[in-house]
């Protein structure tokens, strides 16, 4: 790699930057237009543009500025001697390297260790030790690069660590200020691209950051802004690893303690709206609809004393189908559809509750069995959806009803026939169920 070399000829360099250029540099041809999105962006005009002699001498260009760049970073690493000064230039360095080409993770982890570099250790004792990491510096470092490329991993995370690191220092009302406007941010960048699963993920890691925030001091003691929401007892994982570990402090006992507090509830139910917003817009929107199945359960814990999971689970199924019956095809609402009986099945599968169980599963297999119809029976998630509800419906009654197992085998069959790449795997599901 360029990085790597040592002292590189012009004509060595040229060489390798016909195979360097794309792979390297790609992405900048990408650069994020706000009046277009990444989603359907046609490759054609990429490669159109590569082809053009103007681009392509501009990333020769490049090339030979990143090798340059990147063996003078190397060089630096290796010196022994570490002053603020030589810190600050090895930081330049690096974010003239991020700002070509924002996806090496490598130039981040740099970055981190530099900026994690303890003062003491290049200042005398008596020195007034200014602070090598700014955040304001560091968020607009990552601006630009998701500018270049809004799906640049290393600085999506790059972010979230800044973020973090600064939780860590402060503790005043600036971070709430300064979490707001990362909100409002994210908002902006879902309008231009509502479905960057990037940008999903940092809002949800913006959102943990908040309730972290606004917790009562007794789960605040044991939550860290590393992304989690191992507060509640539907858990989402940490996005940044952390030396500390949570303590368990009795998930239903949090999850009690975090929904009673008033700024929380706010943030979860304007969550919640934001998902229905952004699904109404588009059905296609799968990050919407399973960041809509993380807030579910919270939402339940709000107002399922009062409505019950059943007018709940009822609403949600609305909107799904709306959506199934503007796109049969698109995948995005048939995967919330299984994940909201599954969960209704879940919350309800108690004896004083089966009946109420058994009457949604009728009606949803009815109203799958007459989009199924409506298009002539070339509906293969609507096929997948039906079989599903009347296997449900048999695993709660009684006794085996023949009309339902004949129903279920047709599916298979239908199923065969629609997807015959999977026609071995319906037929040993038809000699399951026998």
């Amino acid at each position: 790699l360029p990085c790597c070399c040592s002292s590189p000829d012009e004509e060595t360099t040229a060489v390798v930057v016909v195979h360097i250029s794309q792979s390297f540099f790609g992405a900048s041809l990408f650069t994020f237009c706000l009046s277009k999105t990444m989603h359907g962006y046609k490759r054609a005009e990429y490669k159109a543009r590569q082809a053009d002699p103007k681009v392509a001498a501009g990333l020769r260009k490049k090339a030979l500025q990143w090798n340059l760049l990147s063996t003078k970073l190397a060089e630096r690493r290796l010196l022994s001697g570490r002053s603020l000064e030589e810190l600050r230039i090895t930081l330049t360095l690096i974010e003239k390297l991020l700002l070509v080409n924002p996806d090496p993770l490598y130039l981040y982890n740099h970055r981190r260790e530099v900026l994690n570099t303890p003062l003491n250790d290049v200042l005398s004792p008596e020195t007034e030790a200014p602070a090598l990491f700014v955040l304001s510096d560091e968020l607009n470092l990552t601006a630009l690069c998701l500018k270049r490329n809004p799906k640049a991993y290393g600085a999506w995370f790059h972010r979230k660590w800044s973020i973090s690191f600064y939780m860590k220092q402060k503790s005043d009302s600036s971070i709430e200020s300064l979490l707001a406007n990362e909100l409002e941010l994210c908002s902006e960048f879902l309008t231009l691209d509502e479905r960057n699963f990037h940008c999903w993920n940092y809002r949800r890691f913006v959102i943990s950051c908040l309730i972290s925030y606004f917790s009562s001091s007794k789960v605040a003691e044991k939550l860290i802004p590393n992304g989690s929401w191992n507060c509640c007892s539907y858990v989402m994982g940490p996005q940044l690893a952390d030396s500390n570990t949570t303590v368990d402090i009795g998930l239903d006992s949090a999850l009690e303690t975090l929904m009673s507090d008033p700024n929380i509830t706010i943030i979860i139910t304007c969550e919640w709206e934001f998902t229905g917003l952004k699904i109404e817009s588009n059905f296609s929107n799968y990050s919407a609809f399973h960041y809509r199945s993380k807030l579910l359960p919270l939402i339940w814990s709000l107002q399922g004393a009062k409505e019950g999971e059943v007018k709940l689970a009822s609403d949600e199924l609305e909107i799904i189908h709306q959506a199934i019956y503007t796109e049969p095809d698109d995948q995005s609402a048939w995967w919330y559809y299984r994940f909201i009986l599954e969960w209704l099945e879940t919350m309800l599968k108690r004896p004083d509750h089966l009946e109420a169980l058994g009457e949604i599963l009728k009606e949803e297999s009815r109203i799958i069995q007459e989009l199924i119809d409506a298009e002539d029976g070339n509906c293969k998630w609507g096929v997948i959806s039906l079989h599903m509800t009347q296997a449900k419906l048999l695993s709660i009654t009684e006794s085996s009803d023949r009309s339902n197992i004949d129903d279920s085998k047709r599916c298979m069959e239908d199923l065969s026939r629609l997807d015959p790449d999977r026609t071995q795997r319906y037929i040993d599901i038809i000699a399951q169920e026998k």
